[in-house]
């Protein structure tokens, strides 16, 4: 009886405990929804948005996946899940929607019309709408990464990796955004869990489980392409340990066995992964409800020729080149597959087009311009835009833990085992594979790879607590509110964030550029500014797709805003210039623009809205200068 009471005495504590951490997590969660959404909700539509949006809607309430071949259109229902058939009207520009499927370089102007100049839509309500069910793709990563982390480390790993993830401006600016690269890592860290588990026991339901990760991966962004090796090598890594395993209805011992059966399952998962692939795209290989009608191969295989062309000679080619060039083995199995309709033609056709993307794209990095990238592009990338609360708490924490382990000889858990093994074959393989490519527009492709590096800092860092509780606590609580400071110092300027090393968002036009930084998502604070300054004249160089004129902006079209039917032009009198901070760092202009723009870079603003657009004075007056 003593005991009895001893042990109702003892695990009551440990309930409330438990109780008041999920109530932690689940703070966390609803607040990262809040603050990532109230934040999304002051700014433009993205460059992307308004493309994937129109996307997004053809391919639910029109079953034609003409628009954004080069995105899978799985994740297109969650957008449109707020989103009415009749909500965007699209039937006065029905000619021009035909052309597309002739002439894909038509496909952004039947966009920019369609959302901006046809009478009774209105892109900026809509996209808003959109917004609100893509943040819920950030919450679930929240609730997630505190589920496997209470899993492998118990509640206070739960807590810790929930508050990294919360409070962390890459996810809170591009959760809600109408993009695919948050459900990509929704996905990954779903297999992640699934992989965990399947190391553990592989039950049919946990293998059918990565099977079917896979398949989602494959069917929302062709970076997904990557997780079906490296979970694969994930599963073989553990065949490949002393430990055994049981295998469905088997217990596996040796080496060779193990691997024998992830060789099966890797064989049986392919199937099932293409099956999703054909769902998403309703069982059809015909990219439109004609079945007759598919996208020119020409177009997509061109852009396979000359970005492969630029990438390997850092130039334009010439005809000579041109002419010369031969289709690799990558390409030449697609358009295998295409042609024996082995999958849909406009997943072929966008994977043409991605893998083009991925050999030459101008990229922004330190004040240098390159097609061809530079492999440590990610790593230097996520040093600029990651707080300096999480580097310290990521760095820190698993070092420390590391040396701690060593020393002391402390065995870790085989699910903690496990973990580390997806960690460093799924993320850092996920990474690895990034750096490769030459495709360095945006820190948000490793958004698949920080859940993971913050559950491991979850994990070390409740280790850490075991050992010493006082001192833990107080590095924590400090490396909290710090990072709570830096992270609701930049609302709602998420997706401009830098840490102070780099100098903020001031210092990100120096560092990185496109998504990192200008993504054209400050016109509200422009149209704000000209508000308090009526009666001045604005010249506006603009990059971004939202149409300036929807949010009551007057001006001179310098140039850039591609929506905006306004004629281009020039800088002809008093007012003040409004440059986007891309256009300045000249990247997607040409080489004499590129020049005019960089003399600005040495003028001081009078004003920064947002990070992105800034304001000069004209005409420059030399006194400006620093």
């Amino acid at each position: 009886m003593l005991s009895d009471n001893r042990e109702s005495e003892g695990s009551s504590p440990r309930r409330r405990g438990a109780l008041g951490a999920i109530v932690v997590c689940a703070a966390l969660v609803f607040g990262f929804a809040l603050l990532s959404y109230s934040a999304v909700s002051t700014k433009s539509a993205t460059f992307d948005e308004p493309y994937h949006f129109a996307a997004a809607y053809t391919h639910v309430f029109a079953n034609d996946y003409r628009l954004d071949p080069e995105d899978p259109p799985l994740w297109s229902w969650l957008a449109m899940l707020p989103i009415s058939r009749d909500a965007l009207q699209t039937a006065p520009l029905e000619l021009r929607w035909q052309q597309v499927i002739r002439d894909r370089d038509a496909a952004p102007g039947w966009v920019e019309d369609v959302m901006y100049h046809v009478p009774g839509n209105d892109a900026a309500e809509l996209i808003n709408r959109s917004r609100m069910a893509m943040t819920t793709l950030g919450a679930l990563i929240v609730a997630l990464a505190c589920a496997i982390a209470w899993k492998l480390a118990g509640p206070v790993a739960a807590i810790a990796a929930g508050v990294l993830l919360a409070l962390d401006p890459l996810l809170l600016g591009h959760a809600p955004l109408v993009k695919n690269d948050v459900a990509i890592s929704l996905i990954t860290l779903l297999l992640a869990g699934a992989l965990i588990a399947t190391m553990s026991r592989a039950t049919i339901w946990r293998l059918l489980a990565v099977a079917v990760c896979i398949g989602l991966a494959l069917s929302t962004k062709f970076s997904g392409l990557m997780l079906f090796p490296l979970a694969m090598a994930s599963l073989g890594v553990r065949a490949i340990g002393t430990r055994p395993w049981r295998f469905l209805s088997r217990d596996l011992v040796t080496r060779r066995s193990k691997l024998g059966a992830v060789g099966v399952f890797a064989i049986a998962a392919a199937p099932i992964a293409w099956a999703i692939i054909w769902a998403s795209y309703g069982f059809r290989y015909s990219p439109t409800p004609q079945r007759d009608v598919v996208l020119d191969e020409a177009y997509f295989v061109n852009q396979v020729r000359m970005r492969t062309l630029v990438g390997e000679l850092g130039r334009d080619p010439t005809s000579a080149e041109i002419a010369g060039w031969r289709p690799n083995l990558s390409t030449r199995a697609v358009l295998w597959m295409n042609r024996n309709h082995l999958l849909p033609n406009a997943y072929s056709m966008g994977f043409l087009f991605t893998y083009g993307a991925t050999q030459s794209r101008t990229g922004f990095l330190l004040g240098e311009l390159r097609n061809t990238g530079w492999w440590y592009y990610f790593p230097l990338a996520m040093l600029f835009k990651t707080p300096m609360a999480s580097i310290v708490a990521v760095v820190g924490t698993i070092m420390v833990a590391t040396i701690v382990k060593i020393r002391r000889r402390i065995a870790l858990p085989d699910r903690v085992r496990d973990f580390t093994i997806c960690l460093l074959v799924l993320g850092g393989g996920y990474l690895v594979l990034a750096m490769s490519s030459r495709l360095n527009i945006g820190v948000r492709h490793m958004l698949p790879i920080y859940p993971l590096l913050y559950i491991a800092t979850a994990i070390a860092f409740a280790m850490l607590l075991a050992h010493r509780r006082r001192v833990m606590n107080v590095v924590g609580s400090v490396l909290a509110i710090v990072l709570a400071f830096q992270t609701f110092s930049a609302w709602p300027d998420f997706i401009a964030f830098f840490n102070a090393p780099s100098g903020s968002a001031r210092g990100g036009l120096r560092m990185l550029g496109d998504s990192n930084l200008d993504w054209g998502q400050d016109l509200p604070l422009l149209a704000d500014w000209q508000r308090r300054h009526p009666g001045v004249r604005l010249y506006l160089a603009y990059f971004g797709v939202a149409d300036p004129d929807s949010y009551g902006l007057e001006f001179v079209n310098v140039g850039g805003a591609a929506a905006s039917r306004r004629p281009l032009g020039a800088l002809s009198g008093p007012g003040v210039f409004a440059v986007s901070a891309t256009r300045l760092q000249g990247i997607y202009l040409p080489p004499e623009l590129r020049e005019k723009y960089a003399t600005l870079r040495d003028i001081r603003p009078r004003e920064v809205l947002g990070g992105t657009i800034y304001l000069y004075d004209h005409p420059f007056e030399k006194s400006s200068r620093d």
